[in-house]
């Protein structure tokens, strides 16, 4: 038998050995690991958030086996943002950051099974994940509203999974897109707030919330109180009917919004029809704002879902950024009478729809063309009208597009395209570009409705001070005057020549050397320098000096370099 003090011994290093356990295995546990990197992006330190268990961190609670089990950090004045590896927290149940000054993407949550409560409102967060909420099988609550700056994002299916939500908060939150329509999948939730987004369309059936009344009523879950829960959708660009919403739900719709009816009920089947149509355009902020008849220019395709409008006698699709083919099956409608495409950016074949409908096609570049095959759009026969007249003509101007006939106004339409692509350094078609940007002169011509837009617009090489910013400022404005949609609004050259001359005059080589090498006479106006070429020929004259008295430029006797066989002739 050992004696005492050995017996003594023994009890005291067991004891420290008992004390110490539980420190050496919280420090080196993987959530130390996470929670040290979340204290590393935060400014100022959390107050209490010291030493190296975070178990022992004020607002930081663990379980038995020193996960974490819940982090609250709000309202505490805090900035920076969070890891990428918050999500290895597997046994988080509660995330309360809300009321911060939290910045940057936000990290994915999926597959923190336990999470039940996720806080993340009033910061300045700027992306969501696509992955944000997958495998969430225990949340009950999210709120992410006053996330303003957020960069569009859509609500995802993998919410679903939430089977047990009963709070999803997301006001102003840049949600953008159509609202799904599985709030069936959650029969208790209680408050849906997705005011001040983006939100367009319907509104679908399980977004009011009657099946969740139900369900609580069967469960024996109602309290006495009359207000079981909130649907809150003021503030977006919502259209269509509007759904029944259960009883004692609060509902706030706001004055954006633009439902068929002020109550509950079904559209006239053609205001679905319309719709339907707008669904193929993407539900546009811009109809839902000019639902009242603004005029409004669209981007997207055109729907075959017109064919539903059986009575349709006129449809003007005019003068919008609408791309893809014209639906054959359109052809069917028995009562069109007036169909007009014209001034956008359609290609394709061109349907035929008889004597008996006055169709107008014109200021389609690539109707006609396949633009994927490389076939030369603008053909003569790709914008005729079946009512007897060449379609867009009633102005008085011809144009290649309606007659076939190269005119000097499709000369000053392609001279505003070289100078877009010299402004731009991009080609007038480019299919690697995102589809409301491929065509060069419809995405310039938005560009200059905001000159702020410009400075972006510019090819970057060209790394212009303010004084050539201005010049390039001067020569966009004509590139968009060149490249009008009509014939008739496009200038004369000899209106481009007396905006350029100037510039010519204050850009010309300062030194000689640069003068000669160019095989430029810098000295000359540009009617001498036409004459001068013509004369050299053997051509008439075109122009008088006095037409040009103000002009200056740089056109040379003969372009230094160019073989002896080009001409003026070849310089349309």
């Amino acid at each position: 038998m050992l004696p005492p003090t050995t017996l003594l011994s023994l009890s005291s290093i067991l004891l420290l050995l008992s004390l110490l356990l539980p420190l050496s295995s919280s420090a080196s546990s993987p959530d130390a690991a996470t929670m040290t990197a979340l204290l590393s992006l935060l400014s100022p330190a959390p107050s209490g958030w010291t030493g190296t268990n975070p178990c022992t961190w004020t607002g930081v609670s663990c379980d038995s086996s020193a996960r974490v089990t819940s982090i609250n950090l709000a309202s505490k004045s805090i900035s920076g943002s969070l890891p990428s590896t918050l999500n290895t927290l597997s046994h988080l149940t509660s995330l309360s950051l809300q009321n911060n000054l939290l910045s940057g993407p936000l990290p994915s949550l999926s597959n923190l099974t336990s999470l039940q409560q996720v806080y993340l409102d009033n910061n300045k967060f700027t992306s969501v994940p696509t992955d944000f909420l997958a495998g969430l099988t225990s949340l009950q609550t999210l709120s992410l509203s006053q996330n303003a700056g957020l960069s569009p994002w859509t609500i995802p299916d993998e919410l679903t999974q939430s089977s047990s939500l009963t709070t999803l908060s997301a006001s102003s939150a840049g949600i953008v897109g159509s609202v799904p329509d599985f709030f069936s999948s959650f029969p208790n939730l209680q408050n849906l707030r997705l005011s001040y987004n983006n939100l367009t369309g319907y509104l679908p059936p399980s977004f009011g919330g009657s099946g969740q009344s139900a369900h609580r009523n069967r469960a024996g879950l109602s309290d006495g109180s009359s207000e079981i829960g909130q649907r809150l959708v003021e503030n977006n660009e919502l259209q269509g009917p509007m759904p029944v919403f259960g009883s004692g739900v609060t509902v706030i719709l706001g004055g954006t919004n633009s439902f068929c009816r002020t109550t509950p009920g079904p559209c006239d089947p053609q205001v679905t029809a319309l719709i339907s149509v707008a669904g193929a355009l993407g539900y546009p902020i811009t109809l839902a704002e000019s639902w009242q008849g603004n005029n409004a220019s669209f981007l997207g395709t055109i729907s075959p879902a017109f064919t539903n409008l059986t009575s349709l006698r006129s449809l003007f699709l005019n003068d919008n950024n609408l791309t893809g083919s014209i639906p054959e099956i359109l052809t069917s409608l028995s009562q069109l009478q007036v169909l007009d495409v014209s001034n956008n950016n359609l290609s394709g074949p061109i349907p035929d729809f008889g004597s008996s409908v006055k169709f107008t096609t014109t200021g389609n570049l690539f109707l006609g063309t396949n633009v994927t095959t490389g076939a030369p759009p603008g053909g003569g026969t790709n914008s005729t009208s079946t009512s007897g007249s060449p379609a867009g003509t009633s102005n008085g101007s011809s144009t290649s597009a309606a007659t076939g006939r190269v005119t000097t106004k499709v000369d000053v339409y392609a001279f505003g395209v070289v100078l877009m692509e010299i402004i731009t350094g991009r080609k007038s078609l480019d299919e690697s570009m995102p589809e409301e940007r491929c065509h060069l002169v419809t995405w310039f011509r938005r560009v200059l409705i905001n000159k702020d837009n410009l400075e972006k617009a510019i090819d970057q090489t060209l790394d212009p001070d303010k004084d050539t910013y201005d010049s390039i400022s001067k020569v966009a404005e004509l590139a968009g005057h060149c490249t009008a949609r009509e014939p008739f609004q496009r200038p004369d050259m000899g209106h481009a020549v007396n905006v350029l001359g100037p510039l010519v005059e204050e850009w010309k080589p300062s030194g000689k050397e640069e003068e000669e090498d160019s095989g430029i006479d810098f000295h000359m106006s540009l009617p001498q320098a036409l004459q001068r070429w013509q004369a050299n020929e053997g051509t008439s004259t075109m122009f008088s000096d006095s037409s040009y008295s103000q002009t200056q430029s740089s056109i040379p006797s003969k372009p230094f370099g160019f073989a002896d066989s080009f001409d003026s002739t070849d310089c349309r």
